[in-house]
This record gives C-alpha cells, sequence and structure tokens, in this order.
C-alpha cells in the first residue's frame, strides 16, 4: 500500500516479520454468538478494508498491511499477531540482549527512562529510542507497557505523528491502553510513570477514562421467544453431551488474558494502593442459587472466564476473574438468570480461579446414573424423556 499524500510512509511489511503471520480465530468472534449484535470494530479500524464481516470475519491478505489495528480494536482477540506475546518479541522491543527470559523488577537499577515510537519514524529523530517497534504501537498490549515501565522506569509513547499517519485510528486505542496499564501499575506495586508525548490540547480529562469497546446484545422478542422455545430442547441435550466437546469450548482463551494472568503471577498477590483504582479493566461475575449448571454462560463465555468441570460425583462452575472481558453476555443469555456481572472491588481480590456454583450429582430412580438433579427430580433428563415419549405413544393407541 502506498502512503496517502500527507501522510507518513510507513514500513508495511515489518510486522508480519517481527510478529507473525495474522492470524483470524473466527469462532471468538462475539457476532457468531450473540444474535443482532452487529460489532464492526475490527473492520472500522482498517485503514484499508481489508476486513470483512460475512459469516465470520474475513481477512482480504492481498489488501491487509499488517498494521494490527483489528488486533487492537477486538477485545475477542479474534485476529493475532502469534508473536505478539512471545518474549523473544519482548526482547527485541526492549532492546534487551541478555537471555534472561523474565524482566526483573530492580528499581534501583532502573535507567531514566526510555521513549517508544511506532516503526515509521526514524530512529534519530527522538532520543533514547527503543527500536524494533511494531509498525503502530496500538497493537501493543497493557502487558508490554506495564513490562517497559518495569523495565525502564518511566515510559514515554511518542505519538507526534499520529495525526499525520495512515494509522491515525490507532491513537485512540493507545490512549486506551495507557489508561488501563496506569492503573494496573498502581496495583501490581509497580513504581514508575507511562505517558504519551504531545497530546493535542482537546483532550479532555475525562476523555482519559476506559471506555469498552465491546458492544451490548440486544435481543428482539422473536428471538426471545425462538429462545425460550428451544430450552427445553438443549437442556436435555446439554446433559449428554459434555461442554469439552463443543468447538467454541476448545478455542483457547485470548493469549492478552493469558500475558496479564502470567505478569499478575508474576508479582504474586497483586499489592493494593490505599485508595483501589476504579478503571482498572476487570470484572466479576456471581452465580444465584437458581443455576442449573446447563454450560450456556461457559459456550458463550469469549474471554473463557468460566468453565463447567464434573465428574461423577458432583458438577462445579468455576471464574477466572484475569479472563473476564466485561462482555456481559454470560449475564443476558443464562436462561435462569441466575449470574451477576459487576465491577471488581478491593475485596474481590485475590484475583485467583474460584468455584461460583457447585452442585452434587444424584443417582436417577430409573437407569441409575449420577445426573444434576433440577427442580428436585429424582429422574434425569433422559428417562424424562423416554417416559414422556411412551406416555405420548399409549395415549395415541389408546392403551
Amino acid at each position: 500500500m502506498k502512503a496517502d499524500s500527507g501522510k507518513v510512509d510507513l514500513k508495511l511489511a515489518d510486522n508480519s516479520a517481527l510478529l507473525g503471520e495474522l492470524k483470524i480465530f473466527g469462532e471468538r468472534c462475539r457476532n457468531q454468538s450473540v444474535q443482532n449484535l452487529g460489532c464492526t470494530e475490527c473492520s472500522d479500524a482498517c485503514p484499508v478494508n481489508a476486513v470483512q464481516l460475512n459469516k465470520e470475519p474475513e481477512l482480504d491478505r492481498l489488501k491487509c498491511c499488517a498494521c494490527g489495528l483489528c488486533v487492537a480494536a477486538c477485545e475477542s482477540s479474534v485476529f493475532v499477531f502469534p508473536k505478539l506475546f512471545n518474549r523473544l518479541f519482548f526482547k527485541t522491543l526492549s532492546g534487551t540482549d541478555t537471555e534472561e527470559t523474565e524482566i526483573q523488577s530492580e528499581p534501583h537499577s532502573k535507567p531514566d527512562g526510555a521513549v517508544l515510537t511506532c516503526g515509521g519514524i526514524p530512529q534519530d529523530s527522538s532520543p533514547s529510542l527503543l527500536s524494533h517497534a511494531p509498525v503502530c504501537l496500538a497493537v501493543l498490549d497493557e502487558v508490554h507497557l506495564i513490562r517497559l515501565v518495569e523495565k525502564y522506569g518511566n515510559l514515554t509513547l511518542d505519538c507526534s505523528h499520529c495525526r499525520d499517519c495512515n494509522f491515525e485510528k490507532g491513537l485512540s486505542f493507545i490512549r486506551k491502553r495507557v489508561a488501563e496499564s496506569g492503573a494496573w501499575l498502581g496495583s501490581l506495586g509497580i513504581s514508575g510513570q507511562l505517558s504519551i508525548m504531545t497530546e493535542p490540547d482537546s483532550f479532555a480529562e475525562e476523555e482519559n477514562k476506559i471506555i469498552p469497546l465491546i458492544r451490548e446484545a440486544s435481543r428482539s422478542r422473536r428471538d426471545l421467544f425462538r429462545r425460550a422455545g428451544n430450552r427445553g430442547v438443549l437442556e436435555v441435550a446439554r446433559q449428554f453431551s459434555d461442554a469439552e466437546d463443543n468447538p467454541q469450548m476448545k478455542t483457547p482463551a485470548p493469549e492478552r488474558r493469558n500475558a496479564l494472568k502470567s505478569l499478575y503471577l508474576t508479582h504474586g498477590e497483586a499489592l493494593l494502593p490505599p485508595e483501589f483504582p476504579e478503571n482498572l479493566p476487570l470484572h466479576f461475575v456471581s452465580a444465584k442459587e437458581t443455576c442449573q449448571l446447563c454450560t450456556e454462560c461457559t459456550v458463550r463465555c469469549p474471554g473463557k472466564a468460566l468453565l463447567k468441570m464434573e465428574n461423577r460425583v458432583e458438577a462445579k462452575l468455576f471464574f477466572e476473574p484475569l479472563n473476564c472481558l466485561g462482555c456481559t453476555d454470560c449475564e443476558q443469555f443464562c436462561p435462569h438468570d441466575s449470574l451477576e456481572i459487576r465491577a471488581l472491588t478491593k475485596n474481590d481480590f485475590p484475583l485467583k480461579e474460584r468455584v461460583l456454583f457447585s452442585r452434587g450429582k444424584t443417582k436417577c430412580d430409573s437407569c441409575e446414573k449420577p445426573f444434576l438433579p433440577q427442580n428436585e427430580s429424582l429422574t434425569c433428563p433422559a428417562c424424562l424423556q423416554y417416559k414422556t415419549l411412551d406416555d405420548d405413544m399409549f395415549n395415541i393407541l389408546g392403551w
């Protein structure tokens, strides 16, 4: 792609060489699981119209310039650079020449600071520049920024050329990541400062608040009745098909969430500041006693924050706070209205996987197989279904 007149001419091939060929996990797209959602964040962000939203997100690789704005735009991690969270990439990004696999937190040995600019700006245009940056800084996650602050003490993102760039949409994503990273720095007890160079004067302070890129789902009455009509069939089917058999369950959790979890675990149980940061981008889910452990939430969760595990004795619903995207799909689509999602509070720490709900199994009075009892029934759904079919047949025959 040739840059527009007056725009910065970027080295568009650098991202693929640095981060690997862009991959698509179409099954992660919330448009596939949430009817009438109509999310277009990835296609809106693409500067060359390479992303098309048909049945699943599609990428025109002849148009794609590997800028990474679709990666930055999609909170569900549909678009992934395979090497983005690779330790080798971080070492390259941070200028680490040693063979250390972890960046240790040593405040007394930190340099005075560093400036990070995109791959399209000449390296001699700003002092203390970190080399080998991606084409656009928007592709970097909060984990990258936090690690760089941990290493250099102070980190400045040079966004002085964003207004004249083909990828100017990336600036909004950079602002969001900086706000999120700032909240994490305080929570993890990491000293240092993260800032953006040459911000416009019109950039109001309230714009710095985290605005979720995830849209709320909208459901029509027709969709509601359709779901209610099929619910009985689905409830029976789920008793016989383990959640792991569902292809959506086999999709791994978003890489950025795994990286965030690794960062959190590196610092042990996070050190909270005296004032809890209200803009920490995390949420918490709770379950009521009405939960039937039906796996509707686990199948729909784009971050794989909810997981049902069961054995012959009991079934449990687990919640991983660091994987939760705050999309509210679990709350909206729970057929029993059993889940509630809210912002994280200080009392929710430490951020460990926890059991939201558990229920013991009982032995079916007909087939004697263990099952999860519902509505105090002593007969499993399969036997109930067979009994209903038998009763209907007897009624037809007049027996």
